[in-house]
């Protein structure tokens, strides 16, 4: 029986071209100082000796983990794909207060150890069981101290009705071609996609990635059921309403 699409290595080293593109690592660095401002939280200064924890969970290459240590944090960074903690750690300067662990979501324990967690780039809803993605949340629920905040940042479901595209190609850096189909099922309860690359040597490689969807409604439950409060929703990870010209679904809640 195949894995499933997120345990899968080669699904997310084939597709971490298209996700990690220059332009994206270059974002970063607005998007960690947009949060810092929302969440009231900033490096240590007189008023703290000590320096803020950040946990990036799942942190991919380590875009925004990277930017956080830039800022003073201690981080922890998050992945169950090692090529892409490989990248990490080759882009991470000697002496960054960085920790890169090879994990599972579902299973990190952070020990209430965090100030700040991370959970970016539609990073929630990968399993199969509602349940798992639930799971999710209370890990990093379990992670931050008291008064912690997390951000969560999705492609919301309102978004998506108004910016879905059935069939979509695109050439990536590394030189494959990769195209996208989209169908909306279970009564926009999830998006089943169908993933092909080319790759520059003529493979073939083809995936589907069933992934649940959420709207405002639906993701604030969740978090609160993790037990998050102060829920605060956003268009994008630079701010403005979630409202009709939100490209982004960006939650911020506090743990309770």
């Amino acid at each position: 029986m195949p894995l499933p699409w997120h345990e899968s290595d080669e699904f997310w080293t084939l597709t971490g071209p298209a996700m990690f593109t220059p332009d994206k690592l270059a974002a970063a660095e607005a998007e960690i100082d947009w949060i810092l401002k929302e969440t009231g939280l900033a490096a240590a200064g007189p008023g703290r000796p000590l320096p803020f924890r950040g946990l990036d969970m799942p942190c991919g290459v380590g875009r925004h983990a990277l930017a956080l240590a830039r800022r003073g944090f201690e981080v922890t960074g998050v992945d169950r794909t090692a090529a892409y903690l490989e990248i990490a750690h080759s882009r991470t300067p000697p002496g960054t207060p960085v920790e890169w662990r090879l994990d599972d979501m579902r299973a990190f324990d952070g020990a209430g150890r965090y100030d700040l967690a991370l959970n970016l780039y539609t990073s929630i809803g990968y399993f199969e069981e509602p349940a798992e993605n639930l799971r999710v949340l209370q890990n990093l629920r379990r992670a931050l101290r008291t008064g912690g905040k997390l951000v969560v940042d999705a492609l919301g479901k309102e978004v998506l009705a108004r910016v879905l595209m059935p069939t979509q190609w695109q050439d990536l850096p590394d030189g494959s071609m990769e195209l996208r189909e989209a169908r909306i099922v279970d009564d926009w309860r999830r998006v089943d996609n169908r993933w092909i690359i080319i790759t520059p040597d003529g493979r073939r490689v083809e995936h589907r990635v069933l992934h649940w969807l959420y709207d405002a409604a639906e993701l604030r439950r969740m978090m609160e059921l993790a037990g998050f409060g102060n829920l605060r929703c956003f268009g994008s990870l630079a701010g403005g309403a979630y409202g009709p010209s939100a490209t982004r679904l960006v939650i911020i809640g506090e743990a309770t």
